[in-house]
């Protein structure tokens, strides 16, 4: 087993409102505030909001992650939700 920490992103688009955007995989806490950090220098750095953007949603949780899943997850992966809640549902993840 390995801890990591899930980030939830949420997706705002103009005329239609929010929804869950998914998640992204961190080795630390340091690694997920540098992914955000990155991501929103790269994408939500305009002077007014775009049409459609993510953001970060909340704070970070801690999971744990089983050794088969291990060999895949990389250090600011996103998954999709039900990609999450699947893998959960199967026990390899535990929150």
């Amino acid at each position: 087993m390995k801890t990591l920490f899930a980030q939830h992103w949420t997706e705002y688009e103009r005329g239609w409102g929010s929804r869950p955007d998914g998640l992204s995989l961190h080795n630390s806490r340091e690694d997920r505030k540098t992914f955000i950090d990155k991501y929103n220098k790269k994408y939500n750095n305009a002077p007014v909001a775009p049409d459609d953007y993510s953001v970060a949603d909340g704070e970070a949780f801690m999971i744990q992650v089983d050794d088969d899943l291990c060999t895949i997850v990389s250090n600011g992966m996103w998954v999709t939700n039900s990609w999450f809640d699947e893998n959960k549902k199967e026990g390899r993840i535990m929150t």
